[in-house]
């Protein structure tokens, strides 16, 4: 089997970092995976400048999408006329409006990959009941590109429950869980330095969404209670629209007291995310569903747990499918504050946290690798 991944978003040739976006490091994860199992892989990408980054699969570049459907189709359908694969994949919301709307044949096998926002926005329009010509049209169109698909690969099993009730009925999926980076695992873990009590760390771009607002209201709680608790927010405010939430954060850590407890880590590396999760006890994810706008998984948490630190997390999306509850981490609800504190006093024991991060980097090993996601996807498409 051949496989063609067209994504219009990827990472680009010559950065720094080849790995950016959510769904652009998956799709690199999963080519990379693919490839080195033996399955020929074709990435379909726009790829723009600078040296080729080595890699284990074939590069078709494309020039920047300026939003012409038609003509972007009609490049895909030149690399399928050209044999780069026998199986279609769609990696990101843009790819799967160009096979859905730009004249791709339907009947060409195809698999497409969603994740839980996008299933989210996606789900208005899939379930249209309205009475515009518009709309019903757009509706069509969605449900037969979904609908028809050979397989629909879904990120975590949180994506595969929206989907189905996007549709309105059950339908089959493939979940293949994303894969923690290679440096994260390819040194041993270093121990946290000793002094300043429980230190915790929360990873994300500063936003509701990612709620580190409840983070600073559950550290005040605790500090209030006597724990000698601090947390790190590494995370940039990467949207005007986050702004406004950026500035409520910092008025609320300045007015609760919270000042020499917590430290803000802006426009981080990878090296420096690294450094941060050697330098915690734990990682802190209190995600909430903000709008369309969901967590539908939670890298961040495992590349925690390449490090053999444990996680508190939401229960919100696919949060709780990062962790294995009691064993790994803790899954309570954003805003439940003595869940939080019973979670938060578990790992105060510095046994109890070697345990579970041991457990954490054992679970990760198994199952969250780039060889991972190739062997559920081989199996689930078989």
């Amino acid at each position: 089997m051949k496989l063609l991944l067209y994504t219009e978003d990827f990472p680009q040739p010559g950065a720094r970092a080849p790995r950016h976006s959510g769904i652009g490091r998956y799709c690199h994860d999963l080519a990379t995976g693919l490839a080195e199992a033996g399955t020929p892989v074709t990435v379909l990408a726009p790829q723009e400048g600078g040296p080729a980054t080595e890699t284990a699969y074939r590069v078709l570049p494309l020039p920047r999408y300026h939003g012409r459907v038609v003509s972007r189709a009609r490049a895909v359908r030149r690399a399928l006329a050209q044999g780069a694969g026998h199986l279609l994949l769609a990696g990101d919301p843009v790819a799967h409006r160009v096979l859905a709307f730009g004249g791709v044949p339907q009947d060409v096998p195809r698999a497409p990959i969603f994740y839980g926002t996008e299933l989210r926005a996606l789900a208005p329009s899939l379930g249209y009941a309205g009475w515009s010509p518009l709309g019903l049209l757009r509706r069509a169109a969605w449900r037969r590109y979904v609908e028809t698909a050979r397989h629909r690969i879904v990120i975590s099993r949180y994506a595969a429950s929206q989907l189905s009730q996007a549709l309105g009925r059950t339908v089959s999926s493939v979940t293949v869980y994303p894969a923690v980076a290679r440096e994260f695992l390819a040194t041993a873990p270093a121990p946290p330095r000793s002094g300043d009590g429980l230190r915790l760390l929360a990873i994300g771009r500063i936003s509701e969404r990612k709620n580190q607002l409840g983070v600073a209201r559950m550290l005040a709680a605790a500090r209030a209670a006597g724990l000698d608790v601090r947390c790190t927010f590494l995370g940039n405010v990467d949207a005007r629209e986050h702004e406004s939430y950026a500035a409520r954060l910092r008025e609320y850590v300045a007015g609760s007291g919270l000042g020499d407890a917590v430290t803000f880590l802006p426009q981080a590396t990878d090296a420096d995310k690294l450094a941060a999760l050697d330098d915690c006890h734990a990682v802190v994810a209190l995600s909430r569903t903000v709008g369309a706008s969901v967590e539908g998984f939670g890298i961040t948490v495992l590349e925690a747990a390449a490090r053999e630190r444990p996680a508190i997390v939401s229960t919100e999306g696919g949060l709780p499918e990062t962790i294995v509850e009691g064993e790994t981490g803790f899954a309570v609800p954003f805003a439940d504050e003595p869940a939080f504190m019973e979670a938060l006093r578990a790992l105060v024991s510095p046994q109890r946290r070697a345990a579970l991060g041991a457990a954490a980097l054992r679970r990760v090993r198994a199952g969250f690798t780039a060889a991972a996601m190739a062997r559920r996807f081989l199996e689930g498409v078989a």
